[in-house]
């Protein structure tokens, strides 16, 4: 081993430096000599957005992930530090040199076994999402060894493909391969087979959209079986670089999520690298409460139970939408996909049913009226025989009226005509 800065290039120095700064990982970036790894992380008492987006304490009255293992093919786990103690296997190395897989120089492996295993604390804020399952390390990059690497740059498919055997033999039921190959390899895809026709769950990211003209196929997220997961910011709409294309079955968060870094402390991680940990996480949860259910079961329903997404249902940018770890727990599966229903037609009437509308309509107007005539009939009786006897008790009569009289003289006989015509 040599010691740091003897003989390493300036541009590996502050390449450490700039990683230890950001907390982002890289995957096919240059990588650091053993004594230049990642810096340990530092203390955070705050709680990210993607733990409140996703609310895994939500479903730990349900489930934990105990008793479930998942095989994390990455960069290996650093089990040093604290938040991962006791949650993570001596696993293996396929990087030169062989070795155990529970060390992490670079630290990505680290970050995405601590979204997933991640102990609750006092001092800190962050805790994964399936505290109760455990963490198989399985190392099968590190970009200081260019015999990991292939020609353009991504880990090697075929070290890629011997991690999910090995994960798979040793008793893993979820994959999680946050690392992407843009190789279609014959071996790759054959361990990915070998993984689904053993009932495990196979977890990918779909990395970053690439640049140039010609768009590169992520893999394994495309391989059939495979859930394919893209990243999305704070504001639920994909990340910028996040990539594209009908391999992407979910979202998760993957911008500034907290993860834990290597030795100790927590940094900062994103990308669909993180969130297809997420979803790896949710995964060991479904696993956990329900071990019956087999690769295309939970596939099926974490689809159904994401949560919308601006993009719509299976689109290429957000797939069936953003992981739900609470639905996917808590709701009830039908055991048959819906149905369409019919569409509705009117009713052809004939004419003698027209006919019989008309003439019952004509009845029922009839008979209304007949009612109402009854009614007012009774209250009629019924006020005169209310108001006769009362009239008789209180002796009431019938008088005529007379024209009333305007003086005394008005009674007077007119006087006789003749004595008008007397007078002088």
């Amino acid at each position: 081993m040599r010691r740091a800065g003897a003989s390493r290039p300036v541009a590996l120095l502050v390449a450490a430096c700039v990683a230890a700064l950001t907390g982002t990982f890289a995957p096919s970036a240059p990588a650091l000599a053993e004594d230049q790894c990642a810096q340990p992380g530092k203390s955070a008492k705050g709680v990210s957005w993607a733990q409140l987006a996703l609310d895994p304490q939500s479903v730990w009255p349900f489930t934990t992930g105990a008793g479930v293992l998942v095989g994390v093919v990455d960069t290996g786990v650093d089990a040093s530090n604290a938040q991962l103690d006791g949650h993570v296997g001596t696993g293996t190395s396929f990087l030169k040199g062989g070795g155990d897989g529970d060390t992490d120089c670079v630290g990505h492996g680290t970050g995405m076994a601590g979204v997933i295993v991640a102990q609750q604390s006092d001092s800190v804020g962050f805790y994964g999402i399936a505290p109760g399952a455990k963490v198989l390390p399985v190392a099968v990059t590190k970009q200081i060894d260019d015999t990991t690497q292939s020609d353009d740059g991504t880990p090697d498919p075929a070290t890629v493909a011997k991690g999910i055997r090995y994960a798979v033999d040793h008793g893993a039921s979820v994959v999680n391969v946050s690392i992407v190959v843009h190789t279609d390899d014959s071996a790759l895809k054959s361990a990915v087979a070998y993984a689904l026709d053993k009932g495990r769950v196979v977890v990918a990211a779909v990395g970053v959209e690439a640049s140039e003209p010609k768009k590169k196929t992520p893999y394994p997220a495309a391989y059939p079986g495979v859930l394919g997961v893209g990243a999305v910011g704070p504001d639920e709409t994909l990340q910028e670089g996040s990539a594209t294309g009908s391999y992407v079955d979910l979202v998760a968060p993957g911008a500034g999520v907290t993860t834990t870094a290597r030795k100790k402390g927590l940094t900062t991680a994103s990308g669909s690298d993180v969130a297809a940990a997420e979803v790896s996480a949710t995964v060991a949860l479904i696993r956990a409460r329900w071990p019956q259910l087999g690769p295309e079961q939970i596939e099926r329903r974490l689809k159904a139970t994401a949560s919308p997404t601006p993009g719509g249902p299976n689109s290429h940018e957000y797939g069936a939408g953003m992981v739900n770890p609470h639905r996917a727990i808590t709701e009830t599966m039908s055991e048959h996909s819906p149905a369409a229903l019919p569409g509705y037609q009117r009713a052809r009437r004939s004419a003698a049913d027209i006919e019989r509308g008309r003439v019952w309509a004509g009845s029922s107007r009839l008979a209304l009226l007949i009612a109402a005539l009854s009614v007012l009939a009774g209250l009629v009786v019924v006020g005169a025989a209310v108001a006769i006897p009362r009239g008789r008790r209180r002796r009431w009569s019938v008088r005529l009226a007379t024209p009333p009289r305007d003086s005394p003289e008005d009674d007077l006989p007119a006087p006789p005509v003749e004595l008008f015509d007397k007078m002088p």
